[in-house]
């Protein structure tokens, strides 16, 4: 688990759970984007901020409540998911605590905030066939309590989904077609489903899993996924990364949903903004969109039709 998140509303447009507003996809899934800022090169926040809106990026993740780049998104129509750093052993404010020094500086306390907690493909010990997803047993027994939460409050689940780690841990079994979106990719079935990537296939074995721990109702938002563009041959090149997310943005726009959940908009935060020199050499430092002097790595397209 990666700590508690909550979202906001006011000056910051809608929910992250809300899959009805915002640039990209107005009848699907919206795409966001992970702002972070392991780096000490990055641009100013308003500067970041103008390169948002020039590229029509609808929502934005902050890991921590920074004070710069809430003062820079208050007003900019960028919806935001916000993270709480010290998790869930730190009170969330609640609403009408604006004055509490529960609330982060430059945070307003809204009646629409929604809590809920991040997790990753590695919790699962089972994902192969996703309809026999299942959580570890010590992830199962903390998810036996957050999933009635979610659950109870209409809040979704955030997920951390990487086929990029599966392939390139895998390439033998793994096809790269299944891993990228593209049409060629052999179709994987699974009883009377039919899987054509391996985002899908990722996401329907955690709602297989949700299933067993009181949570076959809550919605699943992807937090986190992105291909590195460097750092390991020539599995990590600017067009594999330029086509894994022009694919995944394509895929989420259009609302289908996954096999296991048709219809259901998975809505989807890129990782990430920038590439971020302060993070370990080699891959980590290549996921970004941008660099730091806000050229694009690769082109890419946050406007579908």
């Amino acid at each position: 688990m990666d700590g508690w998140f909550y979202s906001l509303g006011h000056h910051f447009s809608n929910q992250v759970e809300d899959g009805h507003a915002g640039q990209v996809g107005d009848a699907g899934g919206i795409v966001g984007v992970n702002w972070g800022m392991v780096a000490d090169n990055l641009p100013a926040p308003a500067d970041t901020v103008k390169l948002l809106k020039a590229n029509r990026v609808p929502r934005v993740r902050l890991f921590d409540p920074n004070p710069g780049a809430l003062d820079a998104l208050r007003k900019s129509g960028i919806s935001v998911a916000l993270g709480h750093p010290q998790g869930p052993s730190k009170p969330i404010c609640r609403p009408g605590d604006a004055e509490s020094p529960e609330c982060p500086e430059n945070l307003s306390c809204l009646p629409t905030t929604a809590v809920t907690t991040a997790i990753h493909m590695e919790t699962l010990g089972t994902s192969y066939p996703p309809s026999q997803g299942a959580f570890t047993e010590p992830a199962a027994g903390a998810m036996r309590y957050i999933a009635p939460f979610l659950s109870t409050n209409n809040f979704p689940l955030l997920l951390n989904v990487y086929p990029f780690f599966a392939y390139a841990s895998d390439p033998v079994n793994i096809n790269l077609d299944y891993a990228l979106f593209r049409p060629t990719a052999p179709a994987v079935q699974d009883g009377p489903l039919t899987y054509n990537n391996l985002f899908d296939a990722s996401v329907d074995a955690v709602y297989s899993a949700m299933d067993k721990v009181g949570g076959s109702t809550v919605r699943i938002v992807i937090s986190e996924s992105g291909w590195p563009s460097g750092g390991q041959g020539d599995k990590t090149t600017p067009a594999l990364a330029q086509e894994y997310n022009n694919g995944l943005i394509q895929h989420v726009v259009h609302g289908n949903g996954t096999p296991k959940r048709p219809g259901i908009i998975t809505s989807t935060y890129l990782f990430a903004l920038f590439n971020e020199n302060k993070k370990t050499p080699g891959l980590d430092q290549n996921f970004g969109l941008f660099y730091p002097d806000m050229n694009p790595v690769y082109p890419i397209s946050f406007s579908f039709p």
